[in-house]
């Protein structure tokens, strides 16, 4: 579960650690949120939500552990897709991406590109009514706030890597 703050919890627990490929991301709260969001979903080949971590992640990931494992392309030569998509409900939300990858016989280079544009916003309307403690429970005041936060998100989301291949086996 994500909150409004983009803070990640799972079974209701703060402190999930997240992953890609089996590898530790090095961030935390928006920014973390952010990269998630613009990773674009034909890029991912399985996601592993570990709820109970092994001893190795014991200290780290005790709420739990989310690791995306990402696809490999196995074509030979250059290949490549562009995706995009666009969202209305309210405010707009567009999300593009460009994914590349060339391999020939032991070397593998890829790499993609995604751009993530969000406009979001939260409501919180608070009302809250006060009573004496006492049994006639008499009506002592009430309080009224209304909460109006906009915010736009902008994610430049970059990947690039290789692969060498020893034998064929490796």
């Amino acid at each position: 579960m994500v909150d409004q703050n983009d803070n990640i919890s799972m079974r209701g627990r703060a402190g999930v650690m997240v992953m890609i490929n089996g590898k530790r991301v090095p961030m935390s709260g928006t920014e973390l949120a952010t990269m998630l969001r613009s990773l674009n979903a034909n890029e991912v080949a399985k996601i592993d939500l570990i709820t109970n971590p092994w001893a190795k992640y014991d200290a780290a990931g005790n709420a739990g552990i989310i690791d995306s494992r990402l696809k490999k392309d196995t074509r030979v030569g250059a290949n490549g897709s562009i995706t995009s998509s666009l969202g209305q409900g309210e405010l707009p939300k567009i999300n593009q991406g460009l994914q590349l990858n060339h391999r020939n016989k032991n070397l593998n280079v890829f790499g993609s590109y995604n751009y993530v544009h969000r406009k979001d916003f939260n409501r919180l309307n608070i009302y809250r009514e006060f009573f004496s403690p006492n049994e006639a429970r008499t009506y002592q005041g009430a309080y009224g706030q209304q909460n109006r936060i906009r915010h736009q998100i902008n994610s430049h989301n970059a990947w690039v890597g290789f692969d060498y291949n020893l034998t064929p086996k490796i």
